[in-house]
């Protein structure tokens, strides 16, 4: 389901988002304050990151991520899973304490400095649930994501500007 942030229809917004929750636990919002070309900028500059050789990624690779601004893993679930979810993650935590400039990869300081200035707006892998209580998803335009619908995995179509909301464990109530 795809959510417009119309200012002048929040009833109908509110309605919307309720639906999407309570059917399928995902939604993308798109005119939500944050413009397109900030997003395209983000996916580059992340991009760009892993692209680079892994002697300049593993300088910051990080295990705990709770006790750091910036992590970078690959194979997060190595040493916890029966199979390999290959994937690599950056992690820039710019809030409530953000990161010193020098310690996000320099690729990336732009867009994350960019990203950070509407905070107000922003909020290949195994079966998974999300444990947070939402998780706001930047999809490149390549897609892949799917969620799980009455038992059949649906591709969840990247929209250019939107952003995907996924309602995680902790809020939902049976």
């Amino acid at each position: 389901m795809v959510i417009n942030f119309d200012s002048n229809h929040r009833s109908a917004i509110a309605n919307q988002i309720a639906r999407a929750a309570r059917e399928l636990d995902l939604f993308q919002v798109v005119n939500q304050g944050i413009h397109p070309a900030i997003l395209d900028r983000t996916i580059a500059a992340v991009k760009a990151f892993l692209e680079q050789p892994p002697e300049i990624r593993s300088r910051f690779c990080r295990r705990d991520t709770g006790k750091t601004s910036i992590s970078y893993h690959s194979n997060y679930d190595l040493y916890q899973s029966e199979a390999a979810m290959w994937r690599d993650t950056l992690t820039v935590r710019l809030s409530p304490t953000p990161p010193a400039p020098e310690d996000v990869p320099e690729m990336c300081r732009d867009a994350a400095a960019e990203w950070d200035q509407e905070p107000d707006q922003t909020m290949g892998l195994a079966s998974h649930t999300d444990q947070k209580v939402l998780n706001v998803l930047l999809q490149h335009q390549l897609g892949g994501l799917q969620i799980e619908f009455h038992g059949l995995w649906v591709d969840v179509k990247p929209i250019h500007g939107a952003l995907v909301i996924n309602i995680g464990d902790l809020i939902q109530v049976n």
